[in-house]
């Protein structure tokens, strides 16, 4: 099986952090071109790539970026809609503030997102992979505002697939994955508890195990074609029957 992706010109909104960076170094080491908007970069990219930095709702530098990637490269085949952000919080204590920005964040921007790159002609566009949650199938009281926008996004992208007759569309839904944010919070008790009585895997997902190896196979030109593909990997979580 070839894991080449010489080529491959693979946008990633977010990937300057957390699983969109492990997204991102997974899909350089086989050889993609890599682009990428974020807010924040945790670690410098190679030269050969393409890095812009701001808001994915200032226009004029996502125009720009998409712009510039697409005279560099000449094309986008691939966009990964990572980008997003969630409040550990009950419904009743949200503002309408902290979910209209989960909302824009999380599934406004997906669609956006398309959107843009598809007004540039010839823009190559083949595959769109959206990361939403397994949140989006699996409840706790705390991120119901969160959920409900990454059920949202599963949705979107079921609906972009029955629609849009020249992309392909894969939503990803992960769950607790290393990070610096899970990690601390899984050290202490009350997450060692949840581990073991929420998770069958009984640990936090590895991105360059569990995660990055699948992107990578939705990535390949053998699969890219696939209409639509709904991946769940998170440990077992969304499994849960309630019971301790």
């Amino acid at each position: 099986m070839n894991l080449r992706l010489d080529e491959t010109v693979v946008l990633i909104t977010g990937g300057g952090t957390g699983l969109g960076l492990s997204i991102a170094h997974g899909l350089f080491s086989c050889g993609a071109k890599i682009a990428c908007i974020s807010m924040e970069y945790e670690v410098k990219y190679p030269e050969n790539c393409l890095t812009f930095k701001g808001d994915i709702f200032d226009d004029k530098l996502v125009d720009d970026s998409i712009n510039t990637i697409i005279k560099k490269f000449g094309k986008i085949d691939i966009l990964i809609n990572n980008i997003g952000f969630g409040m550990n919080e009950k419904c009743e204590n949200l503002e309408l503030e902290d979910f209209s920005k989960m909302f824009k964040l999380n599934l406004y921007s997906q669609n956006m997102m398309i959107n843009k790159i598809k007004k540039y002609k010839n823009n190559g566009l083949k595959k769109v992979i959206n990361i939403s949650s397994t949140f989006s199938k699996a409840a706790i009281p705390t991120l119901a505002g969160y959920a409900s926008t990454k059920r949202g996004v599963l949705e979107l992208t079921k609906q972009l697939a029955l629609t849009d007759d020249s992309i392909s569309y894969a939503c990803v839904c992960p769950g607790y994955f290393q990070h610096k944010k899970h990690v601390e919070y899984f050290s202490r008790d009350a997450g060692k508890r949840f581990l073991a009585t929420r998770i069958p895997l009984i640990r936090l997902g590895i991105p360059y195990k569990e995660l990055v190896p699948a992107i990578i196979t939705l990535c390949l030109p053998m699969t890219r074609n696939i209409k639509y593909t709904e991946l769940i990997i998170d440990g077992g979580l969304s499994s849960y029957d309630g019971k301790e």
